[in-house]
């Protein structure tokens, strides 16, 4: 289902006056469409960053390329093996991509654990190659995402220099941020979706609507992403507004 149509699905059934049942389909759609308008968001954002680069890029230590290996990772036609460091690797100049042959990563549990897996592999490696002693005790990202780092960290410059001269560990980064996030305000929407399916009256309906208003109101505030690296880099955490995403 694409964006417009579940836009539009959320339109014509109007809570005020439909129906228990059209009221539920209006609630789901509500979802879906917060959900769909999160998948374009990613979309858009990976095509604009797989655009081949005004220049070439400056040369990099051989440690950070691909070596080809695969992980499985959740795309939106099911499990697929991928070269990740090749995935989020940029295109060289007037190389073409054909976006829609691209797979899209999935906000899912499994592709947060791989992917912050593989940073991890990977960092200790670009600390060393760059002359870093040591990792952020943290990355986020602001509103533009750009990374912010702590403020006592005393390599943030050299740290910030490297993620511009290795793209694909920098992307893998964001994105990690990026998917957590999504998968962060999914999981608040599901409450909504049990409650709302299990609502048998139309008081029961109109409570729940009240209860979860906030889900789709411009005024709701999203979690603060955190990742979270141990000092060499080797052990990469995830939190959301200071509380861990996977319980184990």
């Amino acid at each position: 289902m694409t964006l417009s149509a579940v836009q539009a699905q959320t339109r014509a059934a109007n809570i005020s006056g439909a129906s228990p049942a059209d009221r539920q389909a209006a609630g789901f759609a509500a979802a879906l469409a917060k959900y769909a308008r999160q998948l374009d968001e990613q979309t858009h954002s990976l095509a604009s960053q797989i655009q081949p680069a005004a220049r070439p890029a400056p040369p990099t230590p051989a440690t950070l390329r691909s070596d080809g290996a695969t992980e499985i990772y959740d795309v939106g036609t099911g499990p697929m093996a991928l070269d990740i460091d090749a995935y989020f690797t940029p295109p060289r100049p007037g190389e073409q991509v054909d976006l829609n042959t691209l797979p899209l990563l999935m906000p899912t549990e499994n592709n947060l654990r791989a992917l912050s897996q593989h940073i991890a592999k990977r960092l200790p490696d670009a600390l060393k190659a760059y002359g870093i002693p040591s990792a952020p005790a943290y990355v986020r990202y602001d509103s533009m995402g750009q990374p912010v780092l702590p403020d006592n960290y005393p390599y943030a410059d050299k740290f910030k220099a490297m993620l511009n001269e290795q793209p694909a560990l920098s992307r893998q980064l964001s994105a990690l941020n990026g998917l957590t996030s999504h998968l962060v305000e999914l999981r608040k929407v599901e409450p909504f979706q049990r409650e709302y399916a299990a609502a048998n009256t139309q008081a029961e309906i109109d409570a729940v609507l009240k209860k979860y208003s906030y889900l789709f109101s411009g005024q709701r505030t999203y979690s603060m992403i955190t990742i979270t690296l141990s000092g060499n880099g080797a052990a990469v955490g995830l939190s959301a507004d200071d509380k861990p995403v996977f319980s184990a």
